[in-house]
């Protein structure tokens, strides 16, 4: 809108946030060494979106720069009740355990104020008509909720536990829970734990449990047009008002797009104990995880996508979406890997205490089998689950990752620090430049496709010392990053990159573009060194 912002404008989303949770219960144990425990829980979170130096161009000179777009609201009430008692004789100790929960899960969207979603031309408060602009509707960035949502679900779960320790150093778990749910019906997951201490000192472990999670009512309900940039065939990124519709709506029912089901995973692990010395242990540990009808949300289908099927088109222009966007159950995913722990503690005659681990985890994820599509969207699976959205649940994190950390404490003084390490990652985003390894300085043909690069791996040293100043108070000094690490620079899905020159060759802007850092590799963040000191009290 150049008669508001000639020189152009940037939006700005701002939020209003509200957390409040409260807990109580009781616990006691009776004569005969039941113990029993009550509790009850309740939380709400509240999310709303003010969208400020902004306007809603279809009302021309006529808009308002801001406007309340509403908001997303949980609430989770849960109440649990546990009877647990340790038993002992005929050489065994056994511990048994058993409760229930309630759960009540509500999930509500409100709605943004009517300017922040409305297309000027269909506002009944405009008598005159003609001074409506034909643009995209709603407040430019974020245009509001639409409607207002309110959804809930109960559950009921009951579960036993019983864990049986013999004199000969086997130990056997079993446990199972029975849930069921007021929207998705019954489950029934268990889990069988095997230990064996060869000796105090070395022990083999093993476990093997089932998982069930229903879909989240943020997942089932969820509905809102936003401005998203999006990276397009051509390299070139672009806004699209991208609709996300729940699977109920008539959108989905047009394209075939099923309810959502359930997820079902089944876990293996295995691994070893060992205690070196009487201060010093070491755990490694090897697990495979394989989860059946993952849910994610899905690309991007456009008017092109959806061409012979009109009853999708409508819905798209009923919300003044360009584009629609479903969570489904896409795939299965198979993540193994393996995980360590290794500490120990050495003490001086002097009163010094060296505190000493080191910990690391080496996991994969795998697509397992082809992409669930539904028969109106056969030849889409590239859009249902494409390229970037395979390579954010494999790629988007690094498979490797190993923290050493330490502290010395004499007296009322303590030094500590850690070095920790990243490894490398890719990133596949839209386009077709193809695939820059980390190092590289431009970028080769990819058998993959898309826009990829691999980020390096990196190094984060942490420091600390504290000063006990006296019994109940102390004073830290410390930082996260010492060395003021970042990622490497981002050269896919960038924006507004290049340089400018007037006519006497004269450099006006020479930018790599906009996001320097990608914000999807930086597990460590990209903002650098980070400094504090700290005075804490305890009474």
């Amino acid at each position: 809108m150049t008669q508001f912002y000639p020189d152009g404008f940037l939006p700005e989303i701002n939020t209003d946030v509200m957390d409040f949770s409260v807990a109580a219960g009781v616990d006691f144990t009776s004569a005969q060494g039941w113990n029993f425990d009550l509790s009850v829980n309740h939380g709400r979170n509240q999310f709303d979106f003010l969208i400020t130096n902004s306007n809603n161009a279809t009302y021309g000179t006529a808009s308002p720069r801001q406007a309340d777009s509403g908001g997303p609201r949980f609430d989770q009430t849960t109440v649990n009740f546990d009877i647990a008692r340790e038993f002992e004789g005929a050489g065994r100790s056994t511990n048994l355990a058993f409760g229930a929960e309630v759960r009540r899960d509500h999930y509500g969207i409100r709605q943004g104020e009517p300017f922040s979603y409305l297309n000027c031309k269909d506002d009944p408060s405009v008598a005159d008509k003609s001074s409506c602009v034909a643009a995209p509707a709603g407040i430019q960035v974020f245009p509001g909720f639409q409607r207002n949502v309110s959804a809930s679900r109960m559950n009921i779960g009951l579960y036993s536990d019983v864990e049986v320790a013999f004199d000969g150093g086997l130990t056997l778990g079993m446990a199972g829970r029975f849930e069921n749910y007021s929207d998705f019906g019954q489950s029934l997951t268990g889990k069988l734990a095997l230990r064996y201490d060869f000796s105090p000192r070395f022990a083999l472990r093993g476990s093997l449990n089932s998982g069930f999670r229903a879909p989240s009512l943020h997942q089932l309900n969820f509905t809102n047009v936003s401005t998203q940039f999006v990276t397009n065939d051509a390299g070139e990124t672009v806004a699209q008002e991208r609709g996300t519709y729940p699977n109920d709506s008539s959108v989905a029912k047009a394209l075939g797009i099923p309810d959502l089901k359930q997820e079902r995973s089944l876990n293996f692990s295995g691994g070893v104990v060992a205690r070196i010395a009487p201060t010093t242990s070491l755990t490694v540990d090897a697990f495979s995880v394989r989860v059946e009808d993952r849910i994610v949300i899905s690309g991007s289908f456009t008017a092109a996508n959806l061409a012979g099927i009109p009853e999708a088109i409508a819905g798209l222009n009923a919300v003044n979406a360009t584009a629609a966007q479903f969570f489904t159950n896409a795939a299965a995913t198979v993540t193994s890997g393996m995980e360590f722990t290794f500490s120990s503690l050495h003490a001086w005659r002097n009163g010094g205490v060296l505190d000493f681990g080191v910990s690391g985890m080496v996991v994969n994820t795998e697509l397992d089998g082809g992409v669930n599509a539904p028969m109106l969207l056969a030849g889409l699976e590239s859009v249902i689950f494409g390229g970037q959205d395979r390579s954010i649940l494999t790629e988007w994190q690094p498979n490797t990752r190993v923290q050493g950390s330490a502290e010395y404490r004499i007296r009322r003084i303590r030094l500590g620090g850690a070095l920790r390490y990243f490894g490398s990652l890719w990133v596949q985003e839209g386009g077709n430049a193809g695939e820059r390894p980390c190092g590289a300085s431009g970028f080769a043909p990819s058998s993959i496709g898309g826009s990829r690069q691999q980020f390096c791996g990196k190094y984060v040293t942490d420091a600390h010392v504290g000063f006990k100043l006296w019994e109940h108070a102390e004073l830290r000094i410390g930082e996260q990053n010492l060395l003021n690490v970042v990622p490497d620079q981002n050269h896919v899905g960038q924006t507004r990159s290049g340089r400018l020159e007037d006519s006497s060759g004269r450099v006006i802007i020479d930018t790599p573009g906009i996001f320097l850092f990608s914000r999807r590799a930086a597990p460590f963040g990209f903002n650098g060194g980070f400094y504090y000191a700290r005075l804490s009290l305890r009474f």
